[in-house]
This record gives C-alpha cells, sequence and structure tokens, in this order.
C-alpha cells in the first residue's frame, strides 16, 4: 500500500479515471436524508474500490473475504480517496470505507454458505452483522438496491452457519442478537434466543455453567413480561440439570420459584405443573429428607388440589410411606411399577435409585 510521503503531490486527473471523471470526493457533504441513492453510494464505492482496491477475479470467495476484512479493520489512514477540492489527498471516511466491506461481506456470505463452507459464511454475516449494528440507520437511508438485513438477522444467520464447526463461535453471535433485540425493545423475542443461546451451550459447547446462567436469564426475562409459563419452561431447563448434576436443592429452589406462578396457568400447561411437581418431589426423595418430602407434597396440594387426582401424587405418597418405614423391598416394588406405566428419563430413575439407599438407611456421599 502507498504510503502518505510516497504519493505523487497531484492526483489522477478526471480523463485518466475513466468512469470515475464524476464521482464524489471524501470534502463532498452527504446528500440531503432522504435523496441518498444507491448510484450515488455505489459511484463513490466503486471509485475507492476500483483505484485503490481492485476486486479480486469473480469467483474467488477467500480474496473477496480477506479484503472486506481488510476494509473493515485496518487502520483508515492507510487509505485514501482521490483528490479533494483543494488538491489534497483525503482519506476515506470510515463509513464509506466500512460500506465498501459491508457490500462485499452480504455479497459472499450467502454463497459461502451454499458452497458449504460454513466458517467462511459464518465470518462473513458476521462481518455485516457488526457493520449494520453501528450504522443501521446511515444504512437504510442508502437501501435502495441494497440487500439489507437487520442486524439480528445477520447475527442469527452467522449463529447456525457456525453451530457445527464454532460452537463459541456460533454463541457469540447469538448474544450479539440479543443485545440488538433487547436496544431496540423487542424483550420477548430477546428471551427466546437466550433460551436458544443455553441449549447451545448445553448440546454443542457441552457447557452447563453457561447454559443454565441463559437459561435463568431468560427465564427471568419471560417473567417480567408476564409471560408465566413460557418461564418455567426455561427455569425446569436450570432445574433438571442441577437435578441431574447432584445439586438437589438447588434444583428444588428453581421449581418452588416456578410454583409461585402458577395461580397464572393456563388449562393447556397443566401437564406441565405436573411434571415439575413430581420432579421436585423426586429430587426431596433424594435428599433423602423424609420430612421436607412430606410438607412439600402438602404444599403443592395447597397450590393446586387437583395435583391429589394424578398417578404421581398416588406413587409419591406411598414411595414416602416406604421410607418411613424404611421398606427397601416396597420402595423398588413401587418404583419397578411405575415405570411400567410410562416412560420415565433416565436420570429420573438414577434420583429414585438415590432415594433408594435412603430407604434402607444408607448415607448417600456421593
Amino acid at each position: 500500500m502507498t504510503s502518505v510521503s510516497s504519493m505523487p503531490h497531484s492526483a489522477p486527473s478526471a480523463t485518466s479515471t475513466g468512469s470515475h471523471a464524476n464521482a464524489h470526493y471524501a470534502d463532498e457533504p452527504l446528500p440531503p436524508k432522504g435523496q441518498q441513492s444507491q448510484s450515488w453510494f455505489q459511484s463513490k464505492a466503486n471509485f475507492v474500490r476500483d483505484l485503490f482496491h481492485p476486486m479480486p477475479p469473480s469467483g474467488d470467495l477467500q480474496a473477496e473475504l480477506a479484503k472486506a476484512k481488510d476494509l473493515h479493520h485496518r487502520d483508515p489512514g492507510l487509505y485514501f480517496f482521490g483528490r479533494s477540492r483543494k488538491d489534497n489527498w483525503m482519506p476515506i471516511k470510515e463509513f464509506d470505507r466500512h460500506m465498501m466491506a459491508y457490500q462485499i461481506y452480504i455479497k459472499i456470505a450467502q454463497q459461502f454458505n451454499d458452497a458449504d463452507q460454513k466458517v467462511e459464511a459464518g465470518e462473513a454475516f458476521e462481518g455485516a452483522g457488526l457493520l449494520e449494528a453501528k450504522y443501521y440507520s446511515r444504512i437504510e437511508d442508502l437501501q435502495e438496491g441494497l440487500d439489507l438485513r437487520s442486524p439480528p438477522d445477520c447475527f442469527n444467520e452467522a449463529c447456525k452457519a457456525y453451530s457445527d464447526v464454532l460452537p463459541l463461535a456460533a454463541a457469540r453471535c447469538l448474544e450479539h442478537s440479543i443485545k440488538e433485540l433487547r436496544s431496540n425493545g423487542r424483550a420477548s423475542g430477546a428471551a427466546k434466543l437466550q433460551d436458544e443461546l443455553g441449549d447451545l451451550y448445553m448440546s454443542k459447547c457441552n457447557d452447563a455453567d453457561q447454559a443454565i446462567a441463559a437459561w435463568q436469564k431468560a427465564g427471568n426475562w419471560y417473567r417480567n413480561d408476564r409471560k408465566f409459563m413460557t418461564a418455567i419452561k426455561s427455569y425446569q431447563k436450570v432445574a433438571d440439570t442441577n437435578a441431574k448434576r447432584g445439586d438437589y436443592y438447588r434444583a428444588i429452589e428453581v421449581w418452588d420459584r416456578c410454583a409461585e406462578d402458577w395461580p397464572d396457568k393456563q388449562k393447556s400447561s397443566y401437564c406441565l405443573i405436573v411434571e415439575v411437581f413430581f420432579n421436585v418431589m423426586l429430587c426431596h426423595i433424594a435428599t433423602g429428607d423424609i420430612v421436607a418430602l412430606s410438607r412439600a407434597i402438602h404444599h403443592y396440594l395447597d397450590l393446586d388440589y387437583k395435583l391429589a387426582n394424578t398417578r404421581e401424587y398416588r406413587f409419591l405418597v406411598d414411595i414416602l410411606k416406604s421410607m418411613e418405614d424404611h421398606d427397601e423391598e416396597r420402595f423398588e416394588f413401587l418404583c419397578n411399577s411405575y415405570y411400567t406405566t410410562g416412560q420415565i428419563a433416565p436420570w429420573k430413575k438414577e434420583l429414585l435409585k438415590v432415594g433408594g439407599k435412603h430407604a434402607r438407611g444408607e448415607e448417600d456421599f456421593s
């Protein structure tokens, strides 16, 4: 790249630049808002591109991605726009340079995606999203003829591209998207993506701590938006994960918080309420605290008396009696009988297995 000191004192003449004779220069003001057009923007962008940054051969996507990154991240002082009205060489404005990068990112992102080059597709979508997040209101003035997306859309596309190859990068893009939605007042959309972020951390990154934090935040946002039953689904993921890790008391605490929102329940979600009731009692069984188990059963019945008509309630009452009598055989018989009535998740069976040790008077130190 030619430096400032080595650059000739006079710029190429209008005739030597051919089609660029009518290009706007860096010290020219933007046209009035609402009158900026694609042709104005394109003529300015093409002048700089052709004079100092010739585009790579058509189809050379890697070179185009490198060019976009260069325009996006390089020190703006190293780029020059051309001759001003005072015959002085002027730096390209950062906005103009970034818009050139943005156009390239948008152009090549889907092409990388179609070619199954997921890392490069993610980088292009993420780069476009970062620039749109910075300049979205100004890009809207130039949107005629542009493939304009909202920043969350670009970040979501980047997340999809990264998901299977760079899950941490996918999580980063999802966090960017959540931030944009929150800043635009779209709380429900942000909560939905926050819940998906927890799923991503758990399934792709195998990071239970980050997943729990994400689900907890999603549940809080849903709860603040008074979407209680949706909040319970996020909180349930927090509790389930804690229960699987043996943190029974934390799981009980989260599920009890869900119970606080039951007065706002909907009939269509009653099966979820029964599941929460059953799960929290299983954690009490795993702790071996019979008094707390008995108290919890009665507390949940006070919240919703219809729970007494469920098979889960009848099973739990029988289990409580077997634990009080230290009747291990009865405990195992009840569990095996319950397993035959329907499918039960392996981790729930594990909680009952831990409870069986308490039924025969053993302490569990695992």
